[in-house]
């Protein structure tokens, strides 16, 4: 139980926070119908199959591969940029852009 606790400690005192807060005022109840359960699958999905390339070694030969063929920083920030770039577009939800009344 010690292990658990010591593993998830961010987690554990995120959940006690929210539950006092939940206590303390209970109007914040009414937060919960914002939660959308279908994106927080697909995120909770995603950073599983993150973990398990992190854990398989797939970043980090990707990563050397990388910078042993990149000669100059510029590249490597023109790589970064490409890399991230399109993550920043993807990551708005759809949602915030539609007007609803």
């Amino acid at each position: 139980m010690g292990r658990i606790v010591k593993n998830n400690l961010v987690i554990l005192l995120a959940a006690m926070g929210a539950l006092v807060s939940m206590v303390i005022v209970p109007s914040s109840m009414g937060y919960v119908e914002y939660l959308n359960g279908p994106v927080l699958g697909i995120l909770f999905c995603l950073m599983v199959v993150i973990g398990g390339f992190r854990e398989s070694g797939v970043f980090s030969v990707l990563l050397s591969q990388l910078l042993l063929r990149l000669g100059t920083f510029r590249q490597l920030a023109m790589v970064l940029v490409f890399i991230n770039n399109p993550v920043a577009v993807i990551s708005p939800q759809p949602d915030c852009f539609v007007n609803k009344k």
